[in-house]
């Protein structure tokens, strides 16, 4: 996956929690801009490991989740990218974000799993309508939520 739905910095979008976890996003961010996916991985896992307890409740797990789940899609990794898309999803934040939504829908409709995948992409088409169903990975997304 070219462009995921977090690639955009935490330390942009939420106001960081401390100062290092938004150095460790940005990092990991700039890691993933020059293809090191393992390397931007294991950024975010630090920063995951610095959030305060309990770490749900945090604005920025969620995009450390997904930020996670993009980059090992990118690598071709697609069951540690639902894995963190699932850690994103139980987050306080993840319940209702479409892209997370998106993502995971995507991830179980490529494995074949139609009849689990049709709620997420339904609930992301519902919170953002057919913006995140574009492409050719988007198109089977559609696909898969029509046929659930």
């Amino acid at each position: 996956m070219s462009d995921g739905p977090y690639t955009q910095n935490v330390a942009q979008s939420e106001e960081p929690q401390n100062d290092e976890i938004a150095r460790l996003s940005d990092a990991g961010s700039q890691m993933l801009d020059e293809g090191d996916a393992e390397g931007a991985i294991a950024t975010w896992r630090e920063a995951l490991a610095q959030l305060p307890e309990p770490a749900a409740e945090s604005a920025e797990a969620v995009w450390l989740h997904a930020a996670i789940g993009d980059a090992f899609d990118r690598i071709g990794d697609a069951e540690a990218s639902e894995q963190a898309f699932r850690r994103a999803l139980e987050t306080d934040a993840g319940a209702v974000d479409p892209a997370v939504r998106y993502m995971l829908g995507l991830l179980i409709a490529e494995r074949g799993d139609t009849a689990e995948a049709t709620p997420h992409l339904a609930q992301a088409y519902a919170l953002t309508g057919r913006r995140l169903f574009e492409g050719e990975r988007g198109d089977a997304a559609w696909e898969a939520l029509h046929a659930g």
